[in-house]
């Protein structure tokens, strides 16, 4: 996810973010019938940096919503709506949702998105691909990309990798060249374990470079 860092308050606030949308979400799913998840997500990064953010999500056959908190940047709300688009088969499953969002906060802006995830036999594949354009600060609008490919070893326990990459787009110099556009790139392995309706997934990113650093995320999947 999108390096955003902050203290002690931070993560209160996100903590408490996360659960007000839990809540709200799964009250508005029992009324409305409909399904989906709420996400905490923590990074750490030796020595003492560490950043996080949440989202939770609802959707049917016809319509997918999404709120986000600190996605984007620190102190920023995301709204996201999509149309998925699903084909499944005995032994394989694919899913498309194709989505539009806005962000209010440290961040204003908008975010054309696509989200793909698909299932064969004991492998899973995910990925979500957006464009931020930030309109409050030209410069740090950015591309950003989270894949993952885990595979069932045990009926709760999955095993695979993750990979991000985070590119803000090109700043003009005052002789109008193009300066190099930052970037980050992370890829590491992953471990995930299911206990009822929650999902505990672990992240170890760059373990072979000084540039190492740690993730968990827990979801909570509801109806």
């Amino acid at each position: 996810m999108p390096a955003i860092c902050f203290d002690i308050k931070g993560l209160l606030r996100l903590l408490s973010a996360s659960a007000l949308l839990l809540v709200s979400f799964q009250t508005m799913a029992q009324k409305n019938e409909l399904h989906g998840e709420a996400t905490t997500y923590v990074g750490f990064a030796p020595p003492k940096q560490f950043s996080g953010l949440g989202y939770a999500s609802l959707y049917n056959n016809k319509n997918f919503w999404q709120v986000r908190y600190n996605y984007e940047d620190v102190n920023t709300l995301s709204f996201l709506w999509g149309k998925p688009l699903s084909k499944e088969h005995k032994k394989f499953s694919f899913q498309a949702v194709p989505t539009i969002g806005v962000s209010v906060g440290n961040f204003i802006g908008f975010s054309p998105a696509l989200q793909m995830s698909a299932e064969v036999g004991h492998l899973e594949i995910y990925s979500s691909n957006q464009y931020s354009f930030c309109a409050n600060r030209l410069n740090e609008s950015f591309f950003f990309t989270w894949s993952e490919a885990l595979y069932t070893v045990q009926k709760h326990v999955k095993v695979g990798a993750a990979f991000q990459y985070l590119k803000q787009c090109p700043v003009v110099r005052s002789n109008s060249e193009l300066a190099q556009a930052p970037q980050q790139l992370d890829f590491g392995p992953m471990v995930g374990v299911e206990y009822h309706k929650f999902y505990l997934s672990g992240y170890f990113f760059n373990l072979w470079s000084p540039q190492r650093h740690y993730a968990v995320s827990l979801t909570y999947n509801f109806k």
